[in-house]
């Protein structure tokens, strides 16, 4: 599936979680909500963290709220609750399976609303053609339902993960594993947190970081995203 069907169907999970932020959690006064949805394979994660502002020098971090859901023949169960305040968890589970009972548990709803502006799906189609070029090509390549192992989206980024590490824990593969890693970060909004450092490159405002540690039999992979990252760099 190609990434900008999949953000569509993570829709009514971001506003999930920003129901829940408003509605369960409207008098909450200890911090900044950071919130962030997720696909990885068949899990949909959902996170609300603390920002806590309290040394002017340091920025602290807490997970306040994490729901997960299990994606399973097209339909989505939710599999956890967990609210740093425990008397919290059961109304949270309540207000989450009353929005399934009205709105149904399908995962792909085949209706497919167009979110993002121009820019936004022009970048998503170059990180669908990049990563295209590493999905089914070795080992540990068989990412779902799309070409990433993991889509992230926070209130200011869509963050997509491809990341492949067959073989690279086994002491018994010494001279034959993958260790890659590619990842694309596209702003949601014009000054977006940038948290990953520099980029290895830049396409526009989209943020591209790739390194591949792989044994050298399997580096053919790598050879063909980076080929691909500089085509579609020259290209844009």
């Amino acid at each position: 599936m190609e990434t900008i069907d999949l953000l569509s169907d993570l829709q009514k999970y971001i506003s999930l979680l920003t129901s829940i932020r408003k509605d369960q959690l409207p008098g909450y006064q200890g911090g900044e909500f950071i919130q962030t949805v997720s696909l990885s394979y068949d899990t949909i994660t959902l996170e609300l963290d603390i920002r806590n502002n309290q040394n002017e020098n340091k920025r602290s971090f807490s997970r306040y709220l994490q729901c997960g859901f299990l994606i399973d023949q097209q339909k989505v169960s939710l599999t956890e609750v967990y609210c740093q305040i425990n008397d919290q968890e059961k109304a949270v589970k309540d207000f989450i399976l009353k929005k399934e009972s009205q709105e149904g548990d399908a995962w792909d709803t085949r209706t497919k609303e167009n979110l993002y502006n121009k820019e936004i799906l022009r970048y998503l189609s170059i990180a669908d053609e990049i990563a295209k070029k590493g999905y089914l090509c070795a080992a540990g390549d068989n990412y779902r339902p799309g070409y990433f192992s993991k889509i992230i989206v926070t209130d200011n980024s869509i963050v997509l993960e491809q990341v492949n590490r067959w073989n690279a824990k086994s002491l018994d593969h010494k001279k034959d594993y993958h260790l890659r890693d590619l990842e694309f970060r596209i702003p949601l909004r014009e000054v977006a947190e940038n948290k990953s450092g520099l980029p290895d490159y830049l396409i526009g405002q989209m943020l591209i970081h790739f390194n591949d540690h792989s044994s050298e039999n399997n580096k053919h992979c790598g050879d063909r995203i980076r080929e691909k990252i500089l085509e579609e760099k020259a290209r844009f």
